[in-house]
């Protein structure tokens, strides 16, 4: 155990300060009482190699040149840390577990460390810069407690500045002043919540759709690999188009494909393909039979055509599309299925395509087989495209002429 020195001539304690005792003392520890006013005056103070230069009563800080261990001169403070007043110069590194700042009265030209930085220890605590704040190439700032975005400028990769992770939301207006391209594969999905515009048009490449509803309902596609068609495609009840004029400049072609699919599978009964729909009755709302026959009577309600009572057969003639001419509408040509339960003496299956049909001697019918008593009409209302169980396809257009039978 080392021995307490604790008297020695000031010409000793001289010699000690001065480094010239210390292989006298090496296993001996001092213990100097000065007081408040006492000054010792020396050269260098010379301390062992791991041994320690005590601060304080209850030896509460300490200085010691860690030689058999790390090879570091140590400072170890009390509990309530180390305090410099004064400026602070150093050379080499900095290395600290926690870095703290209160206050920068000076500017800070560069700061190189290693290893990770954490800024603050709250969500609530703010870090400004002044300046530009430089992030290197291929390194991403990174956002949420796992990392879960990120912003990153891909400079070995494709030279982009990339949004990565969540998806993205602008709160406000954003300006974009070079091509922006929206996802990178085919599955990608953008969704637009508000109002797109775009001041220089949009450009949507070959054979890809822009769809309408949230299930896709509906899409427009350029129609590139195929036919070269804009193709406008509908949800299940079409395309309503609206405007004072609408023009076309050009061929416009009404596809109307029963082939491909058979009439029955694509209309309900008394429903119609393409054609022309009139949404008029100012004389009554009239309760109609869909897919019946009917004509405008002079006092502006629809009444049921008949065939033999002339002046129901003569007049303007549509197919109830429902149960009211102002809200279902009344079809004045075009494409419909009639029902079984409207249309009289079908031939049969596979022998009904391209015949003429009438109207009936039953009110609101009609009839493969022409009127033929005295004072009946004979008029042609269109022609049969085809049959299915007693149902038919019928190309709806009124001959503008007529045969009373005298």
């Amino acid at each position: 155990m080392a021995q307490k020195l604790t008297h020695m001539s000031l010409n000793e304690l001289s010699k000690l300060l001065k480094g010239q005792l210390k292989s006298v003392i090496s296993n001996h520890s001092i213990t100097l009482n000065l007081n408040g006013n006492d000054i010792v005056n020396v050269g260098s103070l010379y301390i062992n190699d791991d041994e320690k230069l005590y601060f304080g009563n209850d030896s509460d800080a300490s200085i010691e040149y860690n030689e058999d261990g790390n090879d570091k001169l140590i400072i170890s403070g009390s509990a309530a840390g180390i305090e410099v007043t004064g400026s602070m110069y150093i050379s080499g590194s900095v290395y600290a577990n926690e870095y703290v700042i209160d206050t920068i009265t000076t500017t800070v030209t560069n700061i190189e460390q290693r290893g990770s930085t954490k800024f603050g220890d709250s969500s609530d605590d703010t870090h400004q810069f002044s300046g530009s704040l430089y992030v290197a190439d291929d390194a991403k700032i990174y956002f949420g407690g796992n990392q879960d975005a990120s912003i990153e400028y891909d400079e070995n990769g494709t030279d982009e500045l990339r949004l990565a992770g969540a998806a993205i939301t602008f709160e406000q207006d954003a300006t974009f002043d070079n091509d922006v391209t929206l996802g990178v594969a085919a599955t990608d999905v953008t969704t637009v919540t508000g109002r797109l515009t775009a001041s220089q048009g949009m450009l949507i490449s070959d054979d890809k759709k822009i769809y309408f509803g949230t299930s896709e309902d509906a899409f427009i596609e350029y129609d590139d690999t195929s036919d070269n068609h804009l193709v406008i495609s509908g949800s299940s009840n079409g395309i309503a188009m609206s405007g004072s004029n609408i023009a076309f400049d050009g061929n416009v072609q009404v596809k109307n494909d029963y082939h491909t699919t058979a009439f029955e599978s694509q209309l309900s009964d008394g429903d119609m393909g393409s054609g022309e729909i009139l949404y008029y009755e100012p004389g009554a709302d009239t309760t109609l039979t869909k897919g019946g026959i009917y004509f405008l009577h002079t006092d502006g309600t629809w009444d049921e055509a008949d065939a033999d009572a002339a002046t129901t057969a003569k007049q303007l003639l549509g197919i109830a599309l429902g149960t009211s001419a102002r809200t279902h509408g009344m079809l004045i040509r075009g494409f419909v299925k009639i029902p079984s339960t409207e249309v009289l003496n079908v031939p049969g299956s596979g022998a009904s395509d391209g015949l003429p049909v009438y109207i009936s001697t039953t009110a609101a019918h009609l009839d493969f087989t022409a009127p033929s008593a005295s004072g009946d009409i004979v008029r042609v209302v269109g022609y049969c495209v085809d049959d299915d169980s007693s149902d038919i396809l019928l190309l709806f257009r009124p001959d503008n002429t007529w045969v009373e039978i005298a």
